[in-house]
Order: structure tokens, then sequence, then C-alpha cells
């Protein structure tokens, strides 16, 4: 049997509700030369049970593991893949009923491409690179859209980082804008919205990815402050981030140290000035529950 084309890879940790809309949105694709595998990263909500109508099915694969966390478990998905390409996908995302056959006619029409990104919607706003944009932007914080990337490509360059809990994707391109087979021609920009994001956000949501970005973007700094892989302006950007959440959360002398860290690497920065202390005085005001409403 050939390999197929795509490999298409979700983790999921206690989704039970939910996993089977993104497995079935795969199922129900206009394209077939696929595979899925669903890494269970310790559910405890019977997810177990729900997966199992599944894995008789020829395409899909079936992985549990203990609680590692979502780039722990998508690597495990890579590890285990045969497809030429990944398309990660999490277990609040609704692709469309075209998302394969659209990347296909995209990377065939471009051969030997290594990425491919394409446009999302997420509460009625349409997010995605712009062909003229370079897609390694330093004021980048997520990767707009979603993407694809070839299944060799992604385990040379390592993988995601398994120490962030936060903003793994952005992590990934940054070390992949620095990997020297990358080049713009071999990068595909397709302008047509592939995927919808269903999660919704609570006020403990809020929190929670504050706190988890605080955790990645202090390893991140830590990681990279005494080296020269990516510019100063860049790793302080890691410390400003760190400042801008703590602000967020109310924390003034946690804040104030970390703003401190990100102008001493890079002091020529307005924005490490003047945003955390803009922050902590919103969040003062406006709480969060008040935006939520709004």
């Amino acid at each position: 049997m050939s390999e197929p084309f795509f490999s298409v890879v979700i983790p999921t940790y206690n989704r039970n509700g939910i996993v089977s809309k993104v497995i079935n949105a795969i199922l129900q694709q206009d394209f077939e030369d696929f595979e899925v595998i669903v890494v269970d990263d310790g559910s405890e909500d019977g997810t177990a049970i729900t997966l199992a109508e599944y894995v008789t099915q020829k395409q899909i694969k079936y992985y549990r593991q203990l609680n590692t966390g979502v780039s722990a478990a998508r690597n495990k998905g890579a590890s285990l893949a045969n497809g030429k390409y990944l398309l990660f996908l999490d277990s609040d995302d609704i692709p469309s009923s075209t998302i394969l056959s659209d990347y296909h006619e995209a990377l065939v029409a471009k051969k030997d491409s290594l990425l491919i990104f394409s446009q999302m919607e997420q509460g009625g706003t349409i997010k995605g690179l712009k062909p003229n944009r370079y897609i390694f932007d330093l004021p980048t914080s997520v990767i707009p859209g979603t993407y694809c990337i070839d299944r060799m490509f992604f385990l040379s360059a390592g993988g995601f980082d398994t120490q962030l809990s936060h903003s793994e994707n952005w992590e990934l391109m940054l070390r992949l804008g620095h990997h020297p087979r990358l080049s713009a021609e071999k990068v595909v920009i397709l302008p047509k919205v592939t995927l919808h994001y269903s999660a919704k956000y609570s006020k403990e949501k809020l929190l929670f990815n504050k706190q988890n970005k605080i955790i990645s973007y202090s390893s991140l700094f830590e990681k990279h402050k005494r080296k020269n892989i990516y510019p100063k302006k860049l790793v302080a950007l890691f410390a400003q981030t760190v400042a801008n959440n703590h602000a967020g959360l109310g924390n003034f002398s946690k804040m104030f140290i970390w703003t401190v860290k990100s102008i001493q690497m890079y002091p020529l920065s307005f924005n490490n000035y003047y945003k955390p202390i803009l922050i902590y005085f919103k969040r003062r005001i406006m709480p969060y529950s008040d935006e939520l409403r709004g």
C-alpha cells in the first residue's frame, strides 16, 4: 500500500464531547488519500470510549499516552505518520470539506513545497497570511490561519518544543524561518478559508492562557537570552510578553521585573516601556467579565 499524501494529526485531551466532530469532518472530505492519527493525551472523560468506534476504520490510527501536553502529543502523532504532509488539527477545529483537496491542488501545482498556509475563520473574523507578507515577521505573536507542513522537514526541525504550553506553533515557525532548507520558493499561501475555529473563551480560559503564556515565554527568554540565534529585539519581545501577561493578571511587581528584563535586552523599543503599564491599568479598569460581555 502506498503512503498517503496527508497525515492528519489530532491530539485530544478530555474533549469527549467535541473530538468526534473534527474526525467526522476529515472522514467526509472530498479527497481520499489521507490517514488520521488521533493521539489521546491521557483523557479521563470517556474520550477513549468515544474513539473506540473509529479505530476499526482503516484510515484511522489511535494512540493513547500518559498526559504530557499538546506538543508532545503532536510530536507522537508525527512520529506515527506515513504521509508526505502533516496537517495538525485540534479538537475544536472544524476543517472545511475541501481542505485536503485544496491543499493537494496547491501543493501539486508548486512541487517541492515545504509549507502551505491558508485562512481560518474565528468568530466572524478571517485570519490568514497575505501573499506579500513576510511570514516570520517579529511582531506576529501567533500563526495567522492554518498550515500544513512536509513531514520530513518537520521531523528534521525537531518538531514542537515540548517545554511550551502556549505559542508552540509560533516558536516552531521561528525555528523554521532559520532552517537552511526553507525559502520563499518553498512556501505556498492559499487565500482561502479552510478552517473554522470553534473555541469559546471564558474568564477561566483567558486566565489559564495568560498563565501558560508566562510559562512558555519565560522559558523562551531564558533559553535564548545568551544565544545569538534570534535578534535581541525578538528576545526582548519574549520578556515583554511575560510582562504583559503578568500585567493582565494584576501582578505589578512581576510585571516590573520582566519589563526591566525586556528593556535591558533591547532598550530601543518604546513598546517595552509603556505597553505593560497600559495593560495593567486597563485590567484594573475593565475586568475580564466586562470584556467578555462586550
